[in-house]
């Protein structure tokens, strides 16, 4: 029987996927991360039963393969020779997975986290990081510790997450589960001292009002972390100069948005700040906000706007972790140690797979378009598009730095001395 010619070359589905699988293998080994992924170990020994790298392994394949989730672990498919990369001999079933998952050793798994954290953190000029907590939902009392709390949208049942996540990679170097009562400055001050031990420096950290404690500041100046914070309206050092805001001079940084720059004591700090207020105009409304911030002179005012805009990232995570790992459905697991292990494996097999789109592409891609391009063999031709588009991209952001820089140096020229207004007035 003779083959249809069309076709003859044209590689099936599975064969796609198992070459998608082949590429992330390798780029674990290549990356080497094979011994810290054989690290991740369970807490105690359990005779003829997966070791810890099998949880991780079998949680980051069954989101590549499934494309839609790393839910229901279907992993049959894995081609043998990224198995015995691993030296995984195979998976356990779904049911024992979920059952055995209480078991996981955190440390062993955050000391993988670490591990990317350390490589990204040592290739980067900058290091920025967002500090941000995230609602986890359930729907049951039956699930262990679970409580009610409050966020921006109002109040939940469940569990919150509290996540430091490092710009430019966009991947999540540290977090901790607590029940949903819990707020952000409980733990505040404890991650910043594991994330000074992982990435030895921060450049930049950036908060929302969850995170405004003068005693928090006071802890960052001393440990020489710059910030970059929203203030609360009923911050006292800020009331006096608020009531004669509309005097003063609002330069314009873009269209829509137009901001106004002083330097305030802060009684609780004994100290000066910078206090930026920011008028920003979204689908017909006015929103105004006041940035505080003890970043020296060399980041301009824009600079320190554009800065904290970078939060939005954060937001990019999180609807990648529910959406695409499926983060909002431990429905399985009750147990309160189950929780927190299949929020740990899920930011690890994240953290994997937004490296290596990274890597590949040089942006995060989803995987259901990874996925489509291994399938119809775009990939390569997808590489060369995004390099000539980040080319564009990086000509576009140099005439704006430009045009910015010097919008700042004639605003820094007509500076007054006592309050920093301009002579120019924009309505």
């Amino acid at each position: 029987m003779k083959s249809n010619s069309q076709y003859s070359n044209k590689p099936t589905s599975r064969k796609r996927k198992r070459s998608l699988a082949r590429q992330l293998g390798c780029f674990l080994s290549k990356a080497g991360l094979v011994k810290p992924v054989n690290r991740v170990c369970l807490k105690q020994k359990r005779q003829k039963k997966a070791n810890g790298a099998t949880f991780l392994l079998q949680f980051l394949f069954s989101f590549v393969f499934l494309v839609s989730g790393a839910y229901a672990m279907k992993v049959n498919p894995i081609p043998k020779n990224v198995l015995a990369l691993f030296r995984v001999q195979k998976f356990l079933a779904k049911s024992s997975f979920y059952r055995e998952i209480c078991n996981l050793n955190l440390e062993s798994l955050q000391a993988f986290t670490d591990c990317l954290a350390k490589k990204i953190a040592k290739t980067s000029k900058k290091v920025i990081v967002t500090l941000d907590s995230h609602a986890l939902k359930v729907w049951s009392e039956k699930y262990a510790s679970a409580t009610w709390g409050y966020n921006s949208d109002g109040s939940f049942f469940g569990y919150k997450v509290f996540a430091a996540i490092l710009h430019g990679a966009d991947i999540v170097i540290d977090h901790l589960v607590a029940p949903a009562n819990f707020v952000d400055l409980n733990f505040a001050e404890p991650q910043v001292n594991r994330l000074l031990q992982k990435l030895s420096k921060i450049d930049v950290l950036l908060m929302d009002r969850g995170y405004f404690s003068f005693t928090f500041f006071a802890f960052l100046i001393e440990k020489g972390i710059g910030f970059v914070t929203v203030a609360k309206q009923d911050t006292a050092a800020i009331q006096p100069y608020l009531r004669d805001i509309s005097r003063c001079a609002f330069h314009e940084l873009k269209t829509g948005c137009w901001y106004h720059e002083t330097i305030l004591w802060f009684e609780p700090l004994r100290q000066n700040l910078r206090v930026i207020f920011v008028r920003k105009e979204a689908k017909g409304e006015l929103h105004e906000y006041e940035l505080i911030t003890n970043l020296p002179a060399e980041y301009s005012t824009a600079q320190i706007i554009e800065l904290y805009s970078k939060r939005q990232g954060r937001e990019d995570v999180f609807d990648r972790l529910e959406n695409e790992l499926c983060l909002h459905k431990p429905c399985k697991i009750k147990s309160f140690a189950g929780v927190q292990a299949f929020v740990a494996l899920t930011i690890a097999s994240y953290n994997a797979y937004a490296i290596f789109s990274n890597n590949l592409v040089g942006a995060y891609v989803t995987l259901q378009t990874m996925y489509r391009w291994f399938l119809f063999n775009e990939i390569d031709e997808m590489i060369a598009s995004k390099k000539i588009g980040r080319a564009i991209d990086e000509v576009i952001r140099e005439a704006e730095r430009y045009k910015q820089d010097s919008r700042q140096t004639l605003f820094d020229k007509g500076k007054s001395a006592n309050f920093g207004l301009a002579t120019t007035f924009f309505a």
